[in-house]
Protein backbone atom coordinates (compact mmCIF):
# COMPACT_ATOMS: atom_id res chain seq x y z
CA UNK A 1 0.00 0.00 0.00
CA UNK A 2 1.13 3.49 -0.70
CA UNK A 3 -0.16 6.92 0.22
CA UNK A 4 1.82 8.45 -2.65
CA UNK A 5 1.33 8.13 -6.42
CA UNK A 6 2.95 5.04 -7.91
CA UNK A 7 4.94 5.09 -11.16
CA UNK A 8 3.67 3.26 -14.23
CA UNK A 9 6.63 0.89 -14.04
CA UNK A 10 5.50 -0.18 -10.56
CA UNK A 11 1.99 -0.97 -11.88
CA UNK A 12 3.55 -3.00 -14.70
CA UNK A 13 5.70 -4.97 -12.28
CA UNK A 14 2.76 -5.67 -9.96
CA UNK A 15 0.65 -6.82 -12.90
CA UNK A 16 3.45 -9.11 -14.14
CA UNK A 17 3.73 -10.66 -10.68
CA UNK A 18 0.03 -11.55 -10.62
CA UNK A 19 0.83 -15.04 -11.93
CA UNK A 20 3.09 -15.61 -8.91
CA UNK A 21 1.22 -13.75 -6.18
CA UNK A 22 -2.41 -14.17 -7.25
CA UNK A 23 -2.89 -10.51 -6.34
CA UNK A 24 -4.00 -7.64 -8.59
CA UNK A 25 -2.81 -4.05 -8.16
CA UNK A 26 -5.72 -1.77 -7.25
CA UNK A 27 -6.25 1.97 -7.18
CA UNK A 28 -8.60 2.83 -4.33
CA UNK A 29 -10.40 6.12 -3.73
CA UNK A 30 -9.27 7.68 -0.46
CA UNK A 31 -12.52 9.51 0.39
CA UNK A 32 -14.26 8.05 3.47
CA UNK A 33 -14.05 4.49 2.18
CA UNK A 34 -13.76 1.48 4.49
CA UNK A 35 -10.09 1.04 3.56
CA UNK A 36 -9.26 4.67 4.39
CA UNK A 37 -10.79 4.55 7.89
CA UNK A 38 -9.28 1.22 8.90
CA UNK A 39 -12.36 -1.00 8.47
CA UNK A 40 -10.52 -3.14 5.94
CA UNK A 41 -7.11 -4.28 7.02
CA UNK A 42 -4.99 -6.31 4.62
CA UNK A 43 -4.69 -9.96 5.60
CA UNK A 44 -1.41 -11.82 5.68
CA UNK A 45 -0.84 -12.91 2.05
CA UNK A 46 0.28 -16.32 3.30
CA UNK A 47 -3.35 -16.91 4.35
CA UNK A 48 -4.80 -16.32 0.86
CA UNK A 49 -5.61 -20.00 0.34
CA UNK A 50 -8.00 -19.85 3.31
CA UNK A 51 -10.29 -17.38 1.56
CA UNK A 52 -12.89 -18.26 -1.07
CA UNK A 53 -15.33 -16.21 -3.08
CA UNK A 54 -18.09 -18.52 -1.81
CA UNK A 55 -17.16 -17.87 1.83
CA UNK A 56 -16.93 -14.12 1.32
CA UNK A 57 -20.27 -13.99 -0.46
CA UNK A 58 -21.97 -16.07 2.25
CA UNK A 59 -20.59 -13.81 5.00
CA UNK A 60 -21.65 -10.59 3.29
CA UNK A 61 -25.07 -12.05 2.40
CA UNK A 62 -25.65 -13.08 6.04
CA UNK A 63 -24.77 -9.60 7.32
CA UNK A 64 -26.99 -8.00 4.67
CA UNK A 65 -29.97 -10.24 5.44
CA UNK A 66 -29.58 -9.57 9.19
CA UNK A 67 -30.11 -5.85 8.51
CA UNK A 68 -33.17 -6.30 6.27
CA UNK A 69 -36.72 -5.99 7.55
CA UNK A 70 -38.30 -9.49 7.66
CA UNK A 71 -40.92 -8.54 5.07
CA UNK A 72 -38.19 -7.57 2.60
CA UNK A 73 -36.84 -11.13 2.30
CA UNK A 74 -39.32 -11.84 -0.50
CA UNK A 75 -37.19 -9.55 -2.67
CA UNK A 76 -34.46 -12.17 -2.48
CA UNK A 77 -36.54 -14.97 -3.96
CA UNK A 78 -35.82 -17.63 -4.96
CA UNK A 79 -32.96 -17.60 -2.43
CA UNK A 80 -34.40 -15.85 0.58
CA UNK A 81 -32.08 -15.68 3.57
CA UNK A 82 -29.89 -18.51 2.22
CA UNK A 83 -26.90 -17.26 0.26
CA UNK A 84 -26.74 -18.58 -3.30
CA UNK A 85 -22.94 -18.88 -3.02
CA UNK A 86 -23.15 -22.53 -4.06
CA UNK A 87 -23.54 -21.22 -7.62
CA UNK A 88 -19.90 -20.13 -7.52
CA UNK A 89 -18.87 -23.77 -7.32
CA UNK A 90 -20.50 -24.46 -10.69
CA UNK A 91 -23.33 -26.57 -9.27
Amino acid sequence: MSDEPVAGADWTLLREWHAHSGLWPLLLDESAQPWSVGQIVPDDPRQIDHFTAEGFMAEVWQEWVAQMPPDALEELEPYGAICPAWRLRGC
